[in-house]
């Protein structure tokens, strides 16, 4: 292949059966993670029979299922990660600090960071810093988990865990305060119940001892920002130890209400940012809960300790204008939505142009990005397409694409088009465009800002008050 490695492709589990949709989200990650093998595991030819290696390198891809989870496994016997170089480069980016001596596995987190490549060059395969963020991104949305192991010398492993399907899972549902919310029931390893007296010195100490593990103790209250439950020293105390891959953590609730097998709806574009929602789901009496993945909820808590001091009470009127990013790159759309998420915008992602008039059908964007050459549907057409439709006449549309030849600018400017970028784009010259015709709100006093913990809060009270699902399919 381009970049001369000698691989052999094995493949274990395939005659699982894997959800459709699961399977389609799952493409750009694992060519993502294949090539990253090949490019930076896989040693040349010359190297490995250096090192007394097999001249042919080995990409071994695993499904297994893992009680309600599904279990997929990229590995490859190549060099491992360089943690000497993903040092120098955390460094020389300001993510860590001169003197710092991080070990192994905080060194193998600051590959998730974006735009992060320990590449000496850029190649058509390797060196863009677009390719692990956008996978675990993707993981995550799926209300999965990913990790990854490494040896030096000896390969690399990504292990990711998914729910079994993506529609229909069993949860449990549990509450604090005045809330009711939904988990994943393959995340729940047991229910516990405490007396007051021992749940106090648990709460006291801040973790709880579960067989031969120390687990983080934290509140379900705290993490879904209602007022704290008080209990009466007759109370028996639950607590729920929650499990995904590497990640552990005990939380207090003040009711467990049992078992129930729901069709779980994902967030719309709108939500899909929200830190921990997976989903939403009717029970059979009408009821719409969130189903909350608490795990990834406490992570983007502890790493965000300046929320804590945001009122939960306060409900943003504001709504951000939303930006449609249509591209058939999942590493261009990944890499778009944190840029403009940074800049405060909204952002829909849409594959290709028929999705993307798909999604125009259910939500109204103030401006979208467009790429060219795509499957199903270009960009040409999807242009044309807008024109034609009174509802997308003014709908403001920037072309982003490879495609740079005047004659390409000029049959998109003859269809409509209102900005022509080629890619890589300027993030200034397209964050400028955008400022024109779809500025964002400048949300400076802290009765205004907005945060992730804010959108949760009142996302979780408009469920609760409406009973109607603010979540699109």
């Amino acid at each position: 292949m381009e970049v001369g490695r000698d691989v052999r492709f094995e493949l274990d589990g395939g005659q699982l059966e894997i959800d459709r949709a699961h399977l389609e989200s799952l493409n750009g990650p694992l060519s993502h993670l294949v090539r990253n093998a090949i490019v930076h595991g896989i040693e040349s030819v010359e190297e490995r029979e250096a090192l007394g290696k097999p001249r042919q390198g080995l990409v071994f891809m695993k499904l297994s299922e893992q009680g309600a989870e599904l279990r997929l496994q990229v590995s490859d016997d190549g060099r491992g990660l360089n943690f000497v170089r993903i040092r120098e480069q955390a460094i020389a980016r300001g993510l860590l600090s001169a003197n710092a001596e991080p070990d192994s596995d905080s060194l193998t987190q600051l590959i998730f960071e974006s735009g992060f490549s320990t590449a000496e060059q850029v190649t058509g395969l390797a060196g863009r810093g677009i390719g692990m963020d956008a996978v675990k991104a993707t993981i995550v949305s799926m209300g999965g988990a990913i990790k990854v192991e490494s040896q030096s010398g000896l390969g690399t492993s990504v292990i990711m865990a998914l729910p079994k399907s993506s529609s229909t899972q069993k949860i449990l549902l549990v509450s604090d305060a005045h809330q009711k919310i939904a988990l994943p029931s393959a995340m729940v390893q047991q229910v516990l119940s405490m007396s007051s007296a021992s749940a106090t010195q648990a709460i006291t100490e801040g973790f709880i001892q579960w067989q031969d593990k120390k687990i983080v103790l934290c509140a379900l209250s705290e993490l879904i920002r209602e007022p704290t439950v008080t209990h009466s020293a007759s109370d028996r105390i639950s607590f729920l130890i929650l499990h995904q891959l590497d990640d552990w953590i005990a939380v207090r609730v003040g009711e467990v209400h049992g078992h129930h097998e729901v069709v779980v709806k994902p967030p719309g574009p709108q939500l899909a940012s929200v830190p921990g929602l997976m989903g939403a789901a009717m029970l059979p009496d009408g009821d719409i809960l969130l189903v909350m993945n608490l795990l990834h909820l406490h992570a983007h808590t502890v790493s965000n300790p300046s929320a804590r001091s945001i009122s939960a009470t306060i409900v943003p009127e504001y709504v951000p204008p939303l930006v449609m990013v249509v591209d058939d790159s999942l590493t261009v759309r990944r890499v778009s939505q944190r840029m403009l998420e940074k800049q405060g915008y909204g952002v829909a992602l849409a594959r290709h142009g028929a999705h993307a008039l798909e999604l125009l059908s259910q939500i109204s964007p103030a401006a979208l990005l467009l790429d060219i050459e795509m499957p199903t549907m270009d960009g040409f057409e999807l242009l044309s397409r807008l024109r034609s439709d009174e509802r997308f006449r003014k709908l403001p549309v920037a072309m982003i694409t490879s495609r740079m030849a005047e004659r390409h600018r000029q049959h998109a400017m003859q269809l409509g088009a209102n900005a022509y970028f080629g890619k890589p784009y300027r993030e200034q010259e397209l964050l400028e465009w955008l400022a024109q015709c779809a500025p964002v709100k400048n949300l400076t006093t802290s009765h205004n800002r907005i945060d992730h913990n804010q959108t949760l809060t009142s996302t979780v009270g408009v469920v609760s008050r409406k009973k109607t699902n603010v979540l699109k399919a």
